[in-house]
């Protein structure tokens, strides 16, 4: 083979694992439903657990509590529900500003996604937040 012949070959390999990584990602995002609430932590992290009692998916299996600073806190929780593995990240970007991720993945190896049901609950999750 030739330099030529071999560069090009370096570049179609290149090509191929670039588009495969990205073609990865895309499939790992879809199961994922994110909102920034204007709201206090407290609030969020009730707000969540009263929208998972009115979805029925609840007990939690899993809570994590991290604390990074005064200002900085973080919550994780995990559930399985329908047939489902779903996380919820709770993470504080300002004074009264909660990040809240949701992570529903479906399946025996939870490669299939569900944004369906991940944004259901950021739903209810405004709903809950918003009610008297």
């Amino acid at each position: 083979m030739t330099r030529l012949n071999v560069w090009r070959a370096g570049a179609c390999v290149g090509l191929v694992f670039g588009a495969a990584l990205l073609g990865g990602c895309a499939v790992l995002q879809v199961n994922q439903a994110e909102r920034t609430f204007d709201v206090d932590f407290a609030r969020v992290e009730g707000a969540t657990r009263q929208a998972l009692e009115a979805l029925e998916m609840t007990p939690l299996a899993r809570e994590e509590r991290r604390k990074v600073g005064i200002s900085e806190e973080s919550l994780e929780m995990t559930t399985y529900a329908r047939g489902m593995k779903i996380v919820i990240q709770e993470d504080r970007v300002a004074p009264t500003g909660v990040k809240v991720r949701v992570d529903a993945k479906r399946g025996n190896l939870y490669l299939e996604g569900d944004k369906e049901t991940a944004t259901e609950i950021l739903l209810k999750i405004n709903e809950m937040l918003h009610r008297p």
